[in-house]
Protein backbone atom coordinates (compact mmCIF):
# COMPACT_ATOMS: atom_id res chain seq x y z
CA UNK A 1 0.00 0.00 0.00
CA UNK A 2 2.62 2.18 0.55
CA UNK A 3 3.68 2.07 -3.28
CA UNK A 4 0.89 3.60 -4.12
CA UNK A 5 1.42 6.41 -1.94
CA UNK A 6 -1.37 5.61 0.88
CA UNK A 7 -0.53 7.00 4.30
CA UNK A 8 1.65 5.27 6.59
CA UNK A 9 -0.75 5.93 9.59
CA UNK A 10 -4.04 4.68 7.08
CA UNK A 11 -1.67 1.39 6.04
CA UNK A 12 -1.31 1.09 10.32
CA UNK A 13 -4.73 1.30 10.97
CA UNK A 14 -5.70 -1.21 8.38
CA UNK A 15 -3.52 -3.67 9.68
CA UNK A 16 -4.66 -3.38 13.19
CA UNK A 17 -8.24 -3.68 11.98
CA UNK A 18 -7.41 -6.91 10.69
CA UNK A 19 -5.36 -8.10 13.83
CA UNK A 20 -6.36 -10.12 17.09
CA UNK A 21 -9.95 -9.58 16.54
CA UNK A 22 -12.73 -11.93 17.76
CA UNK A 23 -14.55 -14.12 15.79
CA UNK A 24 -17.47 -16.11 15.02
CA UNK A 25 -18.10 -18.78 12.59
CA UNK A 26 -22.03 -18.74 11.41
CA UNK A 27 -22.99 -22.63 10.48
CA UNK A 28 -25.89 -24.07 9.95
CA UNK A 29 -25.82 -25.17 13.80
CA UNK A 30 -25.70 -21.25 15.06
CA UNK A 31 -22.74 -19.06 16.02
CA UNK A 32 -19.52 -21.22 16.52
CA UNK A 33 -17.73 -20.27 20.02
CA UNK A 34 -15.65 -17.23 19.74
CA UNK A 35 -11.57 -17.20 18.81
CA UNK A 36 -9.29 -15.23 18.12
CA UNK A 37 -8.51 -14.09 14.62
CA UNK A 38 -4.43 -13.00 14.68
CA UNK A 39 -4.08 -12.35 10.65
CA UNK A 40 -6.06 -12.22 7.37
CA UNK A 41 -8.95 -10.84 6.02
CA UNK A 42 -12.68 -11.73 6.62
CA UNK A 43 -14.74 -12.67 4.06
CA UNK A 44 -17.57 -10.45 3.01
CA UNK A 45 -15.27 -7.68 5.30
CA UNK A 46 -16.16 -4.47 3.00
CA UNK A 47 -12.13 -3.60 2.57
CA UNK A 48 -11.99 -6.84 0.73
CA UNK A 49 -12.82 -5.75 -2.85
CA UNK A 50 -10.32 -2.62 -2.15
CA UNK A 51 -7.22 -4.53 -0.64
CA UNK A 52 -7.60 -7.59 -3.52
CA UNK A 53 -7.27 -4.80 -5.92
CA UNK A 54 -4.41 -3.46 -4.01
CA UNK A 55 -2.65 -6.64 -3.87
CA UNK A 56 -3.05 -8.10 -7.39
CA UNK A 57 -3.24 -5.15 -9.50
CA UNK A 58 0.46 -5.10 -9.80
CA UNK A 59 0.50 -8.78 -11.17
CA UNK A 60 -1.90 -8.20 -13.70
CA UNK A 61 -0.74 -5.15 -14.65
CA UNK A 62 2.58 -7.19 -15.50
CA UNK A 63 0.98 -9.60 -17.09
CA UNK A 64 -1.13 -7.51 -19.58
CA UNK A 65 2.22 -6.09 -20.29
CA UNK A 66 4.15 -9.55 -21.25
CA UNK A 67 4.69 -9.29 -24.47
CA UNK A 68 4.10 -13.45 -25.32
CA UNK A 69 0.99 -13.14 -23.27
CA UNK A 70 -2.01 -14.65 -24.63
CA UNK A 71 -4.13 -13.03 -21.54
CA UNK A 72 -5.70 -10.14 -22.61
CA UNK A 73 -8.45 -7.70 -19.33
CA UNK A 74 -11.11 -5.41 -21.03
CA UNK A 75 -14.15 -4.38 -19.85
CA UNK A 76 -16.79 -3.53 -22.25
CA UNK A 77 -19.05 -0.90 -21.15
CA UNK A 78 -22.84 -0.44 -22.09
CA UNK A 79 -23.56 2.87 -24.14
CA UNK A 80 -26.65 2.77 -22.11
CA UNK A 81 -27.05 1.34 -18.39
CA UNK A 82 -30.68 1.61 -18.32
CA UNK A 83 -30.67 -0.32 -22.17
CA UNK A 84 -29.56 -4.21 -21.73
CA UNK A 85 -29.59 -4.82 -24.96
CA UNK A 86 -26.05 -2.48 -25.06
CA UNK A 87 -24.86 -5.08 -22.40
CA UNK A 88 -21.94 -7.10 -23.53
Amino acid sequence: MLCIDIPASLVEWIIALFKHRSLRVATAYGLSDGFTGYDGIDQGDALSPLLWRIFYDPLLVRIQQTKDSIYEMKVNWPNDINDPKTWT
